[in-house]
């Protein structure tokens, strides 16, 4: 029997071609799809994030007196405030330290200062329990004390760069043997604590909302208004399936988006019945309807351009509803 000897045909380059073509076609069908599902699967974890602070809530109110999350009580020191009403100013090294917090020399305001129509200066966004609730609503939420607080938790997974700042400075305060860095400095400005933000709501009385009905001047300006704090309680929610207590602060799941309540934004929320869902705030916040007790207090400008403040403070405070 004769073998013959058949030759054996490799590819042409008009089809190798061909088949670099599909794949590189199946590539760009492929690749947007599963980077989405990677940013939905990350929002799926930010809202779990969401739903954790909301229950920490709820753990929190039965066990302090039925208030909501805010600042201990003063302890009768004319810089941290009386007995029975909020402290003015919290973490204060050797001389009223919060929960493992401790900053020198006067610690953090308690909610900081109001200005009208942008609502809030940079002490009230970076600086106070608005944004550093870790402090008082910690133990509740994680375990340990102080820096030891700051877990994936406080932090938005899709927000890398607060991710590393915060890790940075966790690493930074160790190094400086657990002394906390000073408000001012680099380190503590770029830490900032957490990825989301608690409503200005919770700390302050309803009356500032409805005192003056001029979307334009709340009437706070220029100084801390420890007048308008007071201990709100679960009950001064009058919706609490449609009031926002956290909200993510950056709208770090989008692109070209920096904030929140800009167009396109994607926020999660924890709401005061213990649930969380995610919004987008241009979309499902309410407008503003001051018959209603309904949508934002005021205008916010943390970029440049004006929007409605959805979430961060609502007309009629506890007492309004946002969703």
């Amino acid at each position: 029997m004769v073998r013959k000897n058949v030759a054996r045909r490799g590819f042409t380059l008009i089809e190798l071609l061909v088949v670099i073509s599909i794949i590189t076609l199946l590539i760009s069908l492929l690749l947007p799809a599963v980077s989405e599902a990677r940013r939905q699967a990350r929002i799926s974890s930010c809202t779990s994030n969401m739903k954790q602070h909301a229950q920490a809530a709820q753990n929190f109110v039965p066990q302090n007196k039925d208030r909501l999350p805010n600042a201990p009580e003063g302890n009768n020191n004319p810089v941290i405030g009386k007995r029975g009403t909020p402290a003015a100013r919290v973490a204060i090294r050797n001389a009223f330290e919060t929960n493992g917090w401790a900053f020198s020399p006067f610690g953090i305001p308690s909610v900081g200062a109001f200005q009208a129509v942008t609502g809030v200066n940079s002490e009230i966004r970076n600086s106070c329990l608005i944004q550093g609730y870790i402090m008082t609503l910690g133990p509740y939420l994680v375990d340990g004390e102080g820096i030891d607080m700051l877990t994936d938790i406080t932090i938005c997974p899709s927000n890398k760069i607060r991710y590393e700042s915060t890790k940075a400075y966790k690493e930074a305060v160790r190094a400086n043997g657990g002394l906390f860095p000073s408000l001012s400095s680099t380190a503590s400005q770029n830490a900032a604590f957490s990825s989301y933000r608690m409503s200005a709501d919770i700390l302050l009385t309803p009356a500032l909302f409805d005192a003056d009905r001029d979307l334009y001047a709340v009437p706070i300006t220029a100084s801390a208004p420890q007048r308008w704090q007071r201990f709100n309680k679960a009950s001064d929610v009058f919706f609490p399936s449609n009031k926002v207590a956290f909200f993510l602060w950056f709208a770090s799941h989008d692109k070209n988006v920096d904030y929140w309540l800009e167009a396109g934004a994607t926020c999660p929320v924890a709401l005061h019945d213990g649930s969380a869902r995610v919004t987008k705030p241009t979309i499902d916040g309410l407008a503003t309807d001051f018959d209603e007790n309904a949508g934002s207090a005021y205008l916010f400008a943390p970029t440049g351009p004006t929007y409605d403040s959805h979430f961060f403070a609502t007309l009629g405070g506890l007492h309004g509803r946002d969703l």
